[in-house]
This record gives structure tokens, sequence and C-alpha cells, in this order.
């Protein structure tokens, strides 16, 4: 099995073999999470704008999504388009966003990228994946999951969370940068549900990620994906 990568290889990148039955319990039971224990965040309402969910990406670089909502909910209200946030004042921005830390740089890049929507995208956050990542501070995950999430696209995203999952239950040993990791992003893409709503698989990857497959301590005994899982917490010590 092949598939190509999503991150601008012009090769194919072999990925394990999975069967159809692994991929077919894997997204079924993936998406069923999503109905069953999702998150209530903000930025998932269906009014959210792709400028919104941008915004949400870009907060969410290394940061806990219940430390982001408070701060996205009053960002999204007072600076809605882009135009809005760059023609803030920087320490208002600063003021805002000082919660999640690295304040200053957090306001740059929504400075930076608000500028390029304007210059190059008439104040239009594009739906294509290379116009995406043309943008400033926007790397593969925020530029797949803003293709997804805002333009409903069927394609796959990977970032830490999603190359941890994949790693435990086919197997697989990925680098830990998804930049350098072309055999995650294959497999990722070879996983997502060929018909319904991707945004839901999406989300409840993202979820399940987050609150069962967890980095130290995973929650094996509430875990669908078991009868699949090559790591199955056999090794407690890993994470």
């Amino acid at each position: 099995m092949t598939s190509r990568s999503p991150i601008g290889s012009s090769t194919s990148v072999p990925s394990a073999p999975v069967s159809r039955r692994q991929r077919g319990v894997f997204r079924t039971r993936i998406t069923r999470h999503y109905h069953e224990h999702r998150r209530d965040l903000p930025w998932r309402v269906p009014e959210t704008t792709p400028f919104g969910l941008l915004l949400a990406e870009m907060l969410l670089r290394q940061t806990r999504a219940e430390q982001v909502a408070p701060v996205w909910v009053a960002l999204v209200r007072d600076y809605p388009a882009p135009a809005d946030v760059r023609d803030a004042a920087p320490d208002a921005l600063f003021t805002l966003l000082a919660p999640l830390g690295l304040g200053h740089q957090r306001v740059a890049a929504l400075q930076a990228v608000a500028s390029t929507l304007i210059e190059r995208h008439g104040g239009q956050v594009p739906g294509s994946i290379p116009a995406l990542l043309r943008l400033p501070h926007v790397g593969p995950y925020a530029a797949h999951a803003v293709a997804c999430f805002g333009f409903g696209r069927r394609v796959p995203m990977v970032d830490a969370n999603v190359l941890r999952v994949l790693s435990r239950v086919f197997g697989e040993t990925y680098s830990p940068d998804n930049r350098r990791a072309p055999r995650a992003w294959a497999m990722a893409a070879d996983l997502l549900p060929r018909r319904g709503p991707v945004t839901e698989y999406g989300y409840g990857l993202l979820d399940f990620s987050a609150a069962v497959c967890k980095p130290r301590r995973p929650d094996c005994h509430a875990c669908a994906l078991t009868s699949i899982c090559a790591w199955n917490g056999q090794r407690p010590g890993q994470t």
C-alpha cells in the first residue's frame, strides 16, 4: 500500500501494511468517539469562520485547548476579521493573549498572518493547502486543519498527538517532527473515511488523543481500539 505524501513530497511513501478491517475499525471507532465524547470547544460551532479557525490553530500551538478557549472567544469577538487584527494596537493584543504566554511572539505572528491575508488574498483565508502553507507562521498541521475544519476538505492532519496514536496503534516508529514524518502523513491519509463528514472523524481523532491515548498514563481500559492496537498498554513506561 502506498500513498502520496500530503506535505509536498514528490514521491510515494510506503506505509506499514494495514488491513481493511483495521482501517474500518479505526475510522468507525474514532468517529464514534467524537459522537460520544466530543469536547465542547467554542471554535467548533458551525458559525466559526475560516479566519476564526486559523486563529484558533495558531493559538493552540503548544497550548492546551482549555487554556485557549476563553482567550479565543475574546479575540474573535474584538477582532473578527484580518483587518481588525492587523490594525489592532499591539499592546491591546498582548494584554488579551498574555494568559497563554509568549504574548509578544503571538501578537507578531497574528498580525503578520492578518497582513498577508489582506495583501495576497483580499482578506480571505485560502482553502488550498499550498496557499495556506505560504502564510507566515502556518505549518503543515495548521494548514491541513484549516482546510479540513474550515472548508470540509478530506485531508489528513498530523500533529504530535496524532503521531503518538498512529505509532501506538499500528506499531510504527515515526519522527517526532511532523514535517519529517512522511510515512505518518501517508498513513493518516490512508485512514481517512471515504464517505461522511470528515470533520467528525478529524475532531474525534484529536479528542481521542487528548482523553484516551494520552502521552503518559493512557487510558487503555477505556480504549475502543484495543482490538487493533499494537501497543495496547503493554509498555506503560513508553510515552
